[in-house]
């Protein structure tokens, strides 16, 4: 992991680098200096938030001095720059920042700072729906849903059968009908979210296990618009029909993000000739949100050319994914 966090800002360097004319690169390459410690340590900052007295779970992180780039690692997830305010944790409890500092030379340095946050404030519901009140849940397939809970289906798929109301998954090709799927995480494979360094754990049926980390971003429907349209989609489109239930309609929507990991059997069942951002079987780790409770997970990623927008019709080809919380 630490060898892929340095190459990681390793590259981002390379990336600005890349940018300059060849002359000024290597003028920039000639004078690359380290940064030395005593500038790390005068510049370098990390300092809790404190209310009523007690340390909260923000940080404000500053590396603006440093002529360096900087990246802080912390209970949450990773913050790439030079100053920021960043919520770090969702219940109180000890942890480490750890800062990777790079210099113009290409040098890695790291410091670390340990915290203690005894109160935690602002904490969006959804890591609750994800993760549990007490930190960490277990989800598995919902294996309720007909024909599947896993593969290809119409980007508006109803989540219940109009007629009984019974759970209904994606309908076009799904591993019921002889889709391939990766047995290891398929039925009687769970995956655990975890709050305590967002987590995400893929326990397989063969007793393996296999983890990275997760993030998310959430947006809401706008109550006060008449015509009950999301304020920021994702995805980008609403069904044109308002009587006819959609994705736009349906909850709390957002974008899952995993790194280092899929969720399980997390691959496109994109054709490859769909102008998809995913070509068929790639492993996908950008999902949109479309339904979040405590006890249903539903994913999907959009198969078709990026700025797909359906007509009032609302067809689109889709690959789902339908979890459910672990009793």
């Amino acid at each position: 992991m630490k060898n892929i966090i340095g190459i990681f800002v390793i590259a981002i360097a390379f990336c600005f680098l890349s940018c300059e004319p060849v002359e000024k690169r290597n003028e920039l390459t000639m004078n690359a200096k380290r940064v030395t410690d005593a500038e790390i340590n005068n510049f370098l900052k990390v300092e809790i938030e404190q209310r009523d007295g007690k340390n909260i779970n923000f940080v404000n992180v500053d590396s603006e001095g440093l002529k360096a780039l900087t990246m802080f690692e912390h209970g949450l997830g990773t913050y790439i720059g030079k100053k920021a305010r960043i919520q770090v944790g969702i219940f109180p409890g000890a942890q480490t920042i750890k800062v990777t500092i790079l210099s113009p030379d290409g040098h890695v340095d790291t410091r670390e700072f340990p915290i203690n946050v005894e109160e935690c404030h602002d904490v969006a519901t959804e890591w609750f729906l994800l993760c549990g009140a007490l930190g960490e849940k277990t989800w598995t397939w919902k294996t309720e849903a007909d024909p599947d809970c896993y593969g290809m289906g119409d980007v508006f798929t109803d989540l219940e059968k109009p007629d009984t109301g019974a759970p209904q998954g994606p309908g076009w090709w799904v591993p019921a009908w002889g889709a391939g799927v990766n047995e290891l995480e398929w039925h009687g494979a769970t995956m655990t979210l975890s709050g305590f360094g967002s987590t995400l754990t893929k326990n397989k049926t063969d007793g393996s296990t296999e983890s990275g980390t997760f993030s998310f971003a959430m947006n809401y429907i706008d109550e006060d618009d008449e015509d009950n349209n999301v304020i920021v989609t994702y995805p980008k489109f609403t069904r044109g029909d308002p009587e006819n239930k959609s994705l736009a309609t349906d909850g709390p929507f957002g974008r899952f993000y995993t790194r280092g990991i899929t969720v399980l059997n997390g691959n496109s069942f994109a054709d490859d000739d769909s102008e998809s951002p995913w070509k068929s079987w790639a492993e996908v780790y950008q999902y949109e949100i479309a339904r979040l409770t405590d006890d249903e997970l539903v994913l999907l990623i959009v198969d078709m050319k990026p700025g797909f927008v359906p007509d009032d019709e609302g067809w689109g080809q889709a690959t789902w994914w339908l979890f459910k919380a672990v009793d």
